[in-house]
């Protein structure tokens, strides 16, 4: 199995053949252009193809655990100012004491920097940030193994927030409806969110979901979530009427 990071923007899954030699090759490695950038910008349910922002954007931010660090690499990229980042934001694992400092700072910015560390052949493909008092992040790592790819939730609590089926394999990459289904299994959003006692906008401002590899996962989370919804708000109108 192989990570194939293409310039256009795109990572596929392959299956090595039996007998060849799995190989990694170098992401930044030259390709050749996407010909067809309309599909670059859609995520189809249906697609075997992870999409993203672009690859130097994504090496970059993809493997640092916190979420307050991630997104000022983010907005860096954005906002063409990646010079003036310094080694500290841009480290993906930050040594105790760091975490120890920035906790010290304010709760909300020890927020993924408790995740568990990826193996060397894996990666972060989504997660979900929720604006609880130590901005706690749920998410899912894939790692490629030979023929299949493995998946698993992970959580800041040792999987203590977790459920039972918190692991997956998978020939093909997940589709973006794979992906969320599993993940929904996996932890309990529904459970976190009816714990919090909040309205459907409330509940927006309060999930925070991203993944640097499927764009229209953010999307999916959202239409989950009015679909859990509607009926509990539209009640609570005609009642204030």
């Amino acid at each position: 199995m192989i990570w194939d990071l293409l310039d256009c923007g795109e990572v596929t899954l392959r299956c090595c053949k039996r007998g060849r030699r799995a190989v990694r090759p170098n992401p930044l490695r030259r390709r050749r252009p996407c010909l067809n950038q309309k599909r670059r910008s859609i995520c189809h349910t249906d697609r075997r193809v992870i999409s993203g922002p672009s690859p130097t954007r994504r090496t970059r931010s993809a493997p640092i655990k916190g979420e307050r660090r991630r997104n000022a690499i983010r907005e860096a990229y954005d906002t063409n100012r990646v010079s003036v980042l310094d080694e500290y934001y841009s480290t993906p694992v930050l040594h105790e004491q760091d975490r120890r400092a920035l906790g010290l700072i304010h709760p909300s910015f020890m927020g993924g920097e408790y995740l568990p560390n990826r193996q060397e052949t894996g990666f972060e493909i989504a997660r979900i940030n929720i604006d609880s008092t130590t901005s706690d992040v749920t998410s899912i790592y894939a790692k490629a193994g030979k023929h299949k790819i493995y998946y698993r939730g992970v959580d800041e609590y040792n999987g203590d927030t977790l459920n039972e089926k918190r692991t997956h394999s998978s020939r093909q990459p997940l589709t973006l409806n794979q992906l969320v289904e599993f993940f929904l299994g996996a932890w309990s959003l529904k459970d976190v969110l009816d714990g919090n006692d909040l309205n459907l906008e409330e509940v927006h401002n309060f999930t925070h979901p991203s993944s640097e590899f499927y764009p229209q996962f953010s999307a999916a989370i959202r239409a989950r979530i009015d679909s859990w919804y509607p009926a509990k708000d539209t009640d609570e109108e005609q009642d204030d009427g």
